[in-house]
């Protein structure tokens, strides 16, 4: 009887380290509750007011005269691109 019991406890004591070893600490992300920025836009809009209006990107540029003419221009190594004119 006296090596079952020890048979007994051996194995619990075994079980318990094994669980304890396997317990991982949960990692939680770090809550911030400051507000998000607003993504800035790569869009600028340029209102001239005798001129056109003015919508640039990084590679292109659209121009909107005041006669409603819409000019679409391509930006390439410094250069005003288009395939049309008014």
């Amino acid at each position: 009887m006296k090596t079952t019991v020890r048979f007994g406890a051996s194995a619990i004591l075994a079980l318990a380290a094994v669980l304890m070893g396997c317990k991982k600490t949960p990692t939680a992300a770090p809550v911030s509750d400051a507000p998000k920025a607003a993504p800035v836009s790569a869009v600028q809009v340029q209102v001239i007011a005798a001129g056109p209006l003015v919508v640039k990107t990084a590679v292109s540029e659209f121009d909107l005269t005041p006669h409603g003419y819409l000019q679409a221009l391509l930006l390439r190594d410094g250069q005003r691109l288009t395939l049309d004119d008014p």
